[in-house]
């Protein structure tokens, strides 16, 4: 719980009930408790239908099981209760935040992207400061760096292998690189590239699937280069005293205006701080599940779940079930707290 609470103008007022669900409070009363075990075989299976994660790779920090990714991007394979129900969903879009979950996905043509098509979670039409969106791309699909000036791009492989062929220029070099399941790429503002499908799939279902985050670059003149890695290769950071797995995927330097994270939690393993902050997230469920705390509402996620945080919105992550949590969490780290930008 925190105390901590933001009125501003126009708010939307918490509707009667939303406070805090009598079931939430059984369920924190019982963490509170100890009672961690039973959680585990109650709360969950309400909303999660999914395979156990061992332990193992996390605690000997062994590559995540690339099944995890492409579960992640496609999620429909995750079993939801009530999911067939016409009518469902547990998408909500509010001021502060929003919940976007996989039976939501709408996916469309884009002019930058041929032989595929893309969804968009989070963009700057609900509030955001960035992009958030899936691509799919067929056997002979490409996807082109943005025609607007001053946008840089981060994508990560959920499913399939793509290969990057980028001219030099903004400051970055020229690269032939391939990204398979797991890896990411990093694309300076005004760099001209394209990102080809490097697979050949067997039937028109299968995809290769990327998640992309895209913003405005806040401090061009600074030189940025490319950059490509492999999640599961980038060191565990210190992060007492919170007690989560976290890597980062982007340098701390000042030639980066924004980073990801990669952050861990075993089962009854959670956020120890009530976060209020004025930086904006766009976070992806990987595998696992828990309860999120949005502002005064709390929800069940699970993976193939995103949400966006706004500024200065209450927020906090429980993990729970058998299954280890990864989720992945844009964060912008170069925002003026007085302009906003």
């Amino acid at each position: 719980m925190t105390r901590s609470t933001v009125n501003l103008p126009h708010s939307r007022r918490p509707r009667p009930g939303r406070r805090m669900p009598t079931s939430i409070v059984i369920v924190i009363s019982l963490w509170a408790l100890g009672g961690a075990a039973l959680l585990s075989s109650v709360l969950l299976p309400l909303f999660l239908n999914s395979k156990t994660l061992t332990l193992a790779a996390v605690q000997q920090n062994q590559s995540w099981p690339n099944q995890s990714y492409r579960q992640a991007g496609t999620p429909s394979s995750t079993k939801l209760a009530f999911a067939s129900l016409p009518g469902f969903t547990r998408s909500t879009v509010q001021r502060t935040y929003a919940l976007i979950t996989p039976e939501s996905h709408v996916y469309q043509r884009n002019p930058l992207v041929d032989d595929g098509s893309t969804a968009h979670l989070i963009s700057p039409a609900m509030g955001a400061n960035f992009a958030m969106y899936y691509v799919r791309l067929g056997s002979q699909g490409r996807l082109s760096s943005p025609k607007d000036v001053g946008i840089e791009r981060f994508v990560i492989c959920l499913d399939g292998r793509v290969r990057v062929k980028a001219s030099a220029g903004a400051g970055a070099e020229e690269t032939d690189s391939v990204v398979e399941v797991g890896g990411f790429s990093y694309m300076p503002a005004n760099a001209s590239y394209v990102i080809q499908n490097d697979m050949k799939h067997k039937n028109d279902i299968d995809k290769t699937v990327l998640l992309v985050f895209e913003r405005e670059n806040k401090i061009l003149g600074v030189n940025a280069g490319y950059r490509f890695g492999e999640i599961d290769e980038q060191p565990i950071l210190p992060s007492s005293p919170e007690v989560f797995t976290l890597r980062k995927l982007m340098p701390d330097t000042p030639e980066y205006d924004f980073n990801i994270h990669v952050m861990d939690f075993r089962p009854g393993e959670h956020l120890q701080v009530k976060e209020v902050h004025y930086n904006q997230h766009g976070l992806l469920m990987v595998s696992g599940g828990g309860v999120y705390r949005l502002g005064d509402d709390w929800y069940p996620v699970t993976a193939g779940d995103v949400i966006w945080m706004a500024p200065f919105v209450p927020q906090w992550y429980g993990a729970l079930g058998g299954e280890t949590t990864r989720y992945i969490l844009y964060k912008d780290t170069t925002v003026d707290p007085v302009l906003g930008a």
